[in-house]
């Protein structure tokens, strides 16, 4: 009887031992949850993606999200119905898995304008984009004209330094560049404007309209009067006989020509849209009259 006793002893000690052992190994093992995210590039229409074996997958437009569990470290194989495959860990962080579709709709094609702006220049700068096929230049700013693809990111560059970044969507965009302030001074220079007054008998006057008459002069027919300013400055002259002109300080001298009417010769036809047909005038004791 102890002969049999033994035995069975020893198969119920190894049984429990093992249905220990296995017990602790199915608690080592970690169950997670995650998302994955399903994205359809190129794809305007509704995908599916899902998993080899079936067991997880989504639905949607350009993007979808699946919930996923299962034991950590488990590889999953994706598949999509606008083809390819991707490849996730059950790792308890979020994932994607991207689908690169083949489009059946034709691209957009859309025109805007960018403008180039050089922030701390007084020189002509330049702008382009990083493949050459747009650009503009200019003092200040510039504008250029891009067509091309909607979506499509530009990088652009400048001529002072510098990356920006624009896309195609068919409104108008700035591309902003900061450049390096130019330590050189914009040279003074001086020269002389000769006014001429066309036709006149009587003393006229010219001046300059911007800033209460920096410079004047006075003449029946011409006067000349002494100038200076920043190289490239323009001005814009007024005289009283009527009429604009203008001239671009450079240093070399300038004429600001005027055509005056003879009083003689004054008809309506002439003075049309240089002065007034009608005139009002009210006095101090309230007396007024129009003609």
């Amino acid at each position: 009887m102890r002969n049999l006793l033994l035995p069975i002893f020893l198969i119920l000690g190894i049984s429990m031992f093992l249905g220990f052992v296995s017990a602790q190994e199915n608690s080592k093992i970690s169950i997670v949850k995650e998302q994955v995210k399903c994205v359809f590039a190129n794809s305007n229409e509704i995908q599916k993606c899902y998993t080899d074996n079936g067991q997880f997958g989504c639905s949607g437009t350009g993007t979808c999200v699946a919930d996923v569990s299962g034991e950590k470290g488990t590889k999953q194989i994706w598949k999509s119905s606008c083809g390819g495959y991707a490849y996730t860990i059950i790792d308890g962080d979020n994932d994607y898995a991207e689908f690169t579709c083949q489009s059946t709709e034709p691209p957009v094609i859309v025109k805007e304008q960018v403008k180039c702006v050089f922030a701390n220049s007084n020189e002509i700068q330049k702008c382009y984009t990083d493949n050459g096929q747009f650009g503009c230049s200019g003092t200040g700013t510039c504008v250029a004209d891009v067509s091309g693809e909607k979506g499509t990111k530009q990088i652009w560059k400048s001529s002072c330094g510098g990356y920006a970044y624009t896309i195609i969507d068919g409104d108008n965009d700035y591309a902003e560049f900061t450049c390096a302030e130019s330590n050189e001074t914009i040279p003074i220079v001086k020269e002389q404007v000769k006014c001429i007054f066309k036709n006149s008998v009587t003393e006229q006057k010219c001046y300059t309209a911007e800033d209460n008459s920096r410079f004047s002069c006075g003449g029946v027919d011409a006067c000349v009067m002494d100038v200076s300013g920043k190289k490239g400055e323009k001005l814009t002259w007024k005289s009283t006989c009527g009429g604009y002109a203008y001239t671009l300080t450079d240093g070399d001298n300038d004429y600001a020509e005027f055509s005056c009417v003879s009083e003689s010769n004054v008809t309506e036809e002439v003075i049309s849209g240089k002065g007034f047909r009608y005139a009002y005038w009210q006095c101090y004791d309230g007396a007024e009259e129009k003609q």
